[in-house]
């Protein structure tokens, strides 16, 4: 699994199964299982902008912005952030197409698009704060970030990410 891919699955921490939980209103296992099913599509939007330069531009200058923030840090963000704080962020990653983005999460979650978008909220702030961090420590550029988002988005979508992530996060938490 790329370097990338192991810092973003590993701030997925207790405290954001705990936010998604709280946000939806399910208990922590079920979070657990809508995270897993949900970053397969997040890291595909966020890989799939960064696959042009404007857009590479956008989510390495996103990245830049959340570089050396904790997950601590940006679940409190999170947690006490306006929903237009939120909205500036995701369109960031995710180019102005929030809609289609929360589409995809619940299509790959079977939530309706307003837990979908809440889902997005909460994820999309934590793994762009894994990405400026990583960018930040390899010193890659906004065409190095692309590059490397594209190659992990792919690795995800192809041949059991989604089993991946879900054996992360299930070792995470003592489950398998």
């Amino acid at each position: 699994m790329n370097e990338l891919l192991q810092q973003v699955m590993g701030s997925i921490d207790s405290s954001v199964v705990q936010q998604v939980a709280s946000r939806l209103g399910i208990p922590p296992d079920q979070a657990q299982g809508v995270i897993g099913a949900a970053m397969p599509s997040i890291l595909g939007a966020i890989g799939q902008r960064a696959s042009t330069p404007d857009g590479a531009d956008a989510i390495h200058a996103a990245a830049q912005q959340q570089a050396g923030m904790d997950v601590s840090q940006v679940v409190g963000m999170i947690g006490g952030a306006s929903g237009s704080g939120m909205q500036g962020v995701l369109g960031q990653i995710f180019g102005g197409q929030n809609s289609n983005a929360a589409q995809g999460v619940g299509a790959a979650t079977g939530l309706p698009p307003e837990h979908a978008s809440h889902i997005l909220s909460i994820l999309g702030p934590v793994v762009m704060a894994a990405i400026g961090n990583h960018a930040a420590q390899s010193g890659a550029n906004a065409q190095g970030l692309g590059q490397i988002l594209g190659d992990a988005a792919q690795q995800v979508q192809s041949g059991g990410g989604l089993d991946r992530i879900s054996g992360m996060l299930g070792s995470l938490f003592g489950k398998h």
